[in-house]
């Protein structure tokens, strides 16, 4: 009898899962990155014509469907969900072909794919794709479970996207977007009607085998994963081994670790997710934390001990000096649980999540070789012409580049130019 440890293998197998990530941190210039990639520079209608039939050979590289960009799966909530849930929605490669209309998202300033809707505008491929039968039906745990209830009622309920009634997921792949606020409720006394609740695709990736070249990859930009997800190194390493986690390909982005942390906690506070009374305050009292998590690996009793890290401004009895010494012979079980301390509060570690080399020094000790990271400084990235910028991550990926100097569509280009005139604002 088949376990779910082998249903979950075969599952893998039979579907397009990512093997190229974008890690780095908030305010590191991945949505640029991402932004860019989305757009379609090494996209197969691009490369390959505009009917999926023809993308059976060739590199070439497929974003998710839908509005979502970071998975959170490895080292964050999803996990939980399951693979199925990560899979998405089992969908032909022909739902990422460019919609014969030429249809622009407005919101994004991308060409529009025939699996998208938009923000849950009507779709036939779509509401066939993420059918909800009566409204009775959702999945929870990997089983279909009966509810009852009409979609109208749906909306009258709080539920975030992919959850209803605390379960998890609608159908993998599939979300609900709530037309009214998240706490406003409907279809009482002196309130608004209740209105059905509208689908949208927001995650799948195509089977393997059904048209797909053996050669594609498909893109995960979970950004968090990097430095604010401790457990994603070894999640990611149990669940894909031998040859297939050596195909396994990352992009990581650091940023000038002072500046990142000002830009971090300054949109924090513009969310009023940081609660501190200035920025001086929050990046303070993180810097705070830091000491304490620095403390735990090299506590003041090792001030004697002779430092072989750079002296920068602090004296050899800095708690951050004695940890910078003390990081490179970390135990793998020192190195996670200072990793655990550095993402204590996240996404309010401004400075603690700008300590890259414990990221680095976890990855590669969960098994992933250096060859397998392209690392990219934020300003150095941003201030390469689209073409070069495009160039790199090609020759990393294993990606065409013939195209990129002649025919390259000019909506494409724009999307990945972020110099003097390009189309991305200066990071804050």
């Amino acid at each position: 009898m088949a376990s779910a440890a082998d249903d979950a293998v075969a599952d893998r197998a039979s579907r397009l899962w990512p093997r190229l990530h974008i890690l780095g941190n908030p305010k590191s210039g991945s949505t640029f990155l991402f932004s860019c990639l989305r757009a379609g520079p090494f996209d197969p209608n691009l490369l390959y014509g505009a009917h999926s039939s023809g993308w059976r050979d060739g590199a070439y590289l497929l974003t998710t469907l839908g509005t979502k960009k970071e998975f959170n799966f490895f080292g964050g909530p999803g996990y939980d969900w399951g693979w199925e849930w990560y899979l998405g929605a089992p969908v032909p490669l022909s739902a990422w072909e460019w919609r014969a209309d030429g249809r622009i998202d407005v919101n994004e300033g991308r060409r529009l794919r025939r699996g998208e809707n938009g923000n849950g505008e009507p779709s036939d491929f779509v509401q066939q794709m993420c059918e909800l039968a009566d409204g009775n039906a959702t999945l929870h745990g990997g089983r279909r479970r009966r509810r009852g209830g009409r979609k109208s009622q749906l909306a009258c309920r709080r539920f975030p996207l992919e959850c209803i009634e605390n379960t998890p997921v609608v159908r993998p792949g599939c979300a609900l977007v709530r037309p009214l606020p998240s706490r406003r409720r409907c279809g009482r006394a002196n309130q608004p009607a209740c209105v059905a609740p509208k689908i949208y695709m927001s995650h799948a990736w195509p089977p393997v085998g059904s048209g797909t070249s053996p050669r594609a990859l498909t893109l995960d930009p979970s950004i968090n994963t990097f430095m604010s997800a401790p457990a994603a190194p070894e999640q990611l390493r149990s669940h894909v081994a031998g040859a297939a986690a050596e195909q396994l390909r990352f992009i990581i982005l650091l940023r000038d670790p002072a500046s990142r942390a000002q830009s971090s906690a300054r949109m924090m506070r513009e969310w009023k997710w940081d609660k501190s009374a200035n920025l001086s305050d929050a990046l303070l009292s993180d810097l705070a934390r830091l000491r304490g998590c620095s403390e735990q690996i090299a506590p003041s009793s090792r001030a004697a001990v002779v430092l072989d890290g750079a002296s920068g401004m602090e004296g050899a009895a800095s708690p951050f000096q004695r940890a910078a010494s003390e990081l490179p012979r970390l135990s793998d079980r020192s190195l996670r649980r200072f990793r655990d301390c550095l993402a204590v509060g996240h996404p309010l570690n401004h400075v603690r999540s700008s300590v890259y080399a414990a990221a680095v020094l976890s990855w590669l000790s969960a098994g992933f070789s250096p060859a397998q990271f392209l690392w990219m400084e934020t300003e150095a990235m941003r201030a390469l012409p689209a073409t070069e910028l495009l160039r790199t991550i090609a020759s990393f990926a294993g990606l065409p580049t013939q195209h990129l100097a002649t025919n390259l569509p000019a909506d494409i280009r724009r999307a990945c130019e972020s110099g003097v005139g390009g189309s991305l604002p200066p990071l804050q």
